[in-house]
């Protein structure tokens, strides 16, 4: 006669192991940073683990690639350009180092969630180019109105709008 015992139900908390101190930079419209660590890339984190602020404003990630074991890059949503303040977020899923494939974490090559962590970015972008004068305006008056012109640069920006005083 064969004799089934339950399983023992284990008590252990998953713990996520902490991300080893790294360097982000930002260029070229991407986040880029270095670890000194090992990241599976066959199962990278979603994009929406990441919380990119430039300027304490939210700049989405639109892609993720990680090079090797190591190198990950971020691409974002909109330019950053030089002297804002840039902040890269990773919100880790609550970590489960028992089933390595149930979750898309940051994980090591052993399969251990990495936790949660925050960098401030060392910002490389470009100076913001600054719009070209508006043409010369041409002026017509009539006897109760007038009607003026103004013609588009022929580089740079476009303004969007024109402030008419008297």
């Amino acid at each position: 006669m064969a004799v089934s015992a339950p399983l023992p139900i284990s008590t252990n908390t998953a713990i996520a192991a902490t991300f080893p101190t790294t360097t982000a930079t930002y260029i070229n419209g991407k986040l880029s940073w270095i670890c000194a660590c090992s990241v599976d890339s066959t199962k990278p984190p979603a994009l929406s683990s990441f919380d990119v602020k430039v300027d304490g404003v939210s700049n989405p990630a639109t892609a993720l690639r990680i090079f090797g074991a190591a190198i990950i890059d971020l691409t974002l949503t909109s330019t950053v350009y030089t002297g804002s303040v840039i902040t890269l977020t990773y919100n880790a899923p609550t970590p489960d180092n028992t089933n390595p494939s149930s979750n898309n974490a940051f994980q090591k090559t052993n399969g251990e969630d990495y936790a949660s962590f925050t960098l401030t970015v060392t910002n490389l972008g470009g100076s913001r180019p600054e719009p070209n004068a508006p043409g010369i305006p041409t002026v017509v008056a009539g006897e109760e109105s007038a009607t003026i012109t103004v013609t588009a640069p022929t580089a740079g920006l476009t303004p969007t709008s024109y402030e008419v005083t008297t």
